[in-house]
Order: structure tokens, then C-alpha cells, then sequence
């Protein structure tokens, strides 16, 4: 297995691999001549305070024009009731509130699906509404946003149990954390956390951890934290250590890398979680083709907020590290 890192200058302090000597328990690597087990995730001590989770088990709470509920299905300047062309994938998100029968959205024992899929004809009209005629995207998928009208985050220690069982070329799904309302600030108004991207490759990996200081409209810089060739089809557990001085993401509690300085405290505002499953678009590096399936599901058993991270059960042992170059 493979673990890459994109290195740029400043003072972020990214990690590449060198070598790995994990002791994990269960949780070892195919390459090591071992087996996955992810029936448990990281143990959280008492002292970590759970400030907000949503565990999958009950029906999704989801706004509309009526309701304020824990997540949206459309960004906050955006119609509650209608789909939208993913702002950076080649596919539709499909509302449920709109289109309920095609909701790209279920719970199921305990778990959330978020399906990409081809476009279903019968939206078809209502999409061409939108972006005129012809111009349907062949895909279709949809996105999870918490309400910031109810709750945002600043700070701590967020867990993502996932998986996509079933891969393709083109798929552009992502576990992420954006500015809750951008275009009410002066700076960091596009300012992004990706946790998690699979930028179109066909086996779900690698995938792409990377920062996002930007405003708006897009302007800004990029650090890119890291390319991680770990499997995605099985059950794994995502995390970030967002805190002021530094940012640390984890793989089944592993740190595969940090950022430190000035690129770190700039991240200093309130921000909404996002799940989504995208297509195609202008950032993949493979897009979908005659291989693709025309069925693919994201699956998230739980996703967890903590407001400290100092008692975290972790592996002792980490990552061996060396700089990229």
C-alpha cells in the first residue's frame, strides 16, 4: 500500500510514509499479510464531552421550507425544495424534498445510504428547468449539510464511520467541513475542510485530504495535506482534530497527517459537516465510463462531535514519518 503527500512550503507540516510498523490489534493492513476487523471504533474517554452526533437510528431530519430540522439537502442561499447542479461535480443533487421517490437518501438499520446513481428520466424535466434543455447531467446524487440555523462547529474532534461497498470510475463523494455562512465574512468565507474526497477513481482510492483558504467566490489557497492509497469498501472510521494551532486527520485513528502555523489558525470559523455523493466534474481524475455501475452507495453508520480530544484512546504507535521530498 501506498501513502503520498502533496507538499507545499510555509509552515504547514504535512507526513508522508516511510515505513509503517503498526501495533493495531485488529485493525492491521492487507500488505502486512493481516485482515481487516472495524467492528470497534477508537474508545473515547469520559472526559470527552459528546457535543452532538447523529447515530443513523431514527428517520432523517431533514429541513424544509416548513421545518427547521438537523440537515439540509441545499446550501442556506439555496431553495429549500429544489435540487442543484453539484458546485463542483458533473452531477445533479437530488432533493427529496422535490422529488421524495428518487431521494438519494435512506436509513436502514442504524445506517445512512447516500446513493449516486444515472439520472432518473422522470426528473429529467425539472432538471432542464434549471439548467435548459439537453443539458441534464447523465448522474445523480445528494448532500447532507447541518443546519447552521440550529448548530455549528468550531473546534474538536469529529468521527466518521463509512464505507462504499460498490466503486466506480467517476465517483466524487466526500466527508467535509465548509464555512457555515461564508458570505456573511470578511475572510475565510470559502474556507473548506475535506476530511475525505475520492476524486473519480474506480476502486475508491486513493483519496484526497485537503485545505481549502479561500473566500467565496473561490480566490484563495490550497494546501493539500494528503493522497491515501487505504481502502474505502470496507467499514473505517475518519477523523479530525480541528483545533486552534493544528489540524490532524485520522484513519481508523492512525494520524496520516497535520498541518500546524498560520495555515491551521486561519481556520478560526464557525463551519457545518457535510455528506455528499457527487460525479464526474472538473476535479476528478477519472471519470465514469461503461464500467461504472449504475448504482453506488456511500454508507455512514455514525458521525460524532467532541469538544476535547485530550483523552482519546489511540494507538500508540503511529506512522514513521519523513518529509515528501
Amino acid at each position: 500500500m501506498k501513502f503520498h503527500t502533496l507538499f507545499r512550503y510555509k509552515t504547514s507540516r504535512l507526513l508522508s510514509l516511510l515505513s509503517i510498523s503498526l501495533a493495531l490489534g485488529t485493525y492491521c493492513y492487507p500488505s502486512l499479510g493481516h485482515t481487516f476487523d472495524n467492528s470497534a471504533p477508537p474508545q473515547i474517554q469520559g472526559g470527552d464531552k459528546l457535543i452532538w452526533a447523529d447515530e443513523f437510528d431514527h428517520p432523517l431530519d431533514l429541513t424544509t421550507l416548513e421545518k427547521l430540522a438537523s440537515w439540509t439537502s441545499t446550501d442556506f442561499w439555496q431553495d429549500a425544495n429544489i435540487g442543484y447542479m453539484d458546485p463542483g461535480g458533473g452531477s445533479w443533487q437530488i432533493n427529496p424534498n422535490q422529488h421524495p421517490f428518487y431521494s438519494p437518501f435512506k436509513i436502514a438499520n442504524g445506517v445512512l445510504t447516500i446513493t449516486a446513481r444515472k439520472t432518473p428520466s422522470a426528473i429529467v424535466p425539472d432538471i432542464e428547468a434549471v439548467v435548459g434543455a439537453g443539458n441534464a447531467p447523465k448522474w445523480s446524487g445528494g448532500m447532507l449539510i447541518t443546519n447552521k440555523d440550529l448548530r455549528s462547529f468550531k473546534y474538536g474532534y469529529f468521527e466518521v464511520r463509512a464505507r462504499w461497498p460498490n466503486p466506480g470510475n467517476g465517483m466524487f463523494p466526500g466527508i467535509w467541513l465548509f464555512v457555515a455562512d461564508g458570505r456573511g465574512l470578511s475572510r475565510a468565507s470559502g474556507a473548506e475542510i475535506d476530511i475525505l474526497e475520492i476524486m473519480g477513481y474506480g476502486q475508491g482510492r486513493p483519496w484526497s485530504t485537503t485545505l481549502h483558504l479561500r473566500d467565496w467566490l473561490g480566490g484563495g489557497d490550497q494546501v493539500d495535506v494528503a493522497s491515501v492509497d487505504y481502502d474505502t469498501t470496507n467499514w473505517h472510521i475518519y477523523g479530525l482534530d480541528w483545533q486552534p494551532s493544528y489540524l490532524r486527520f485520522y484513519y481508523d485513528g492512525v494520524m496520516i497527517g497535520e498541518v500546524t502555523g498560520e495555515d491551521a489558525s486561519w481556520f478560526d470559523v464557525p463551519m457545518s459537516i457535510r455528506l455528499n455523493f457527487a460525479m464526474d466534474g472538473r476535479y476528478v481524475k477519472k471519470f465514469s465510463d461503461e464500467t461504472t455501475p449504475e448504482v453506488m452507495r456511500m454508507e455512514v453508520d455514525y458521525l460524532r462531535v467532541y469538544e476535547n480530544t485530550s483523552s482519546i484512546a489511540r494507538p500508540k504507535n503511529i506512522l514513521v514519518v519523513h518529509p515528501a521530498f
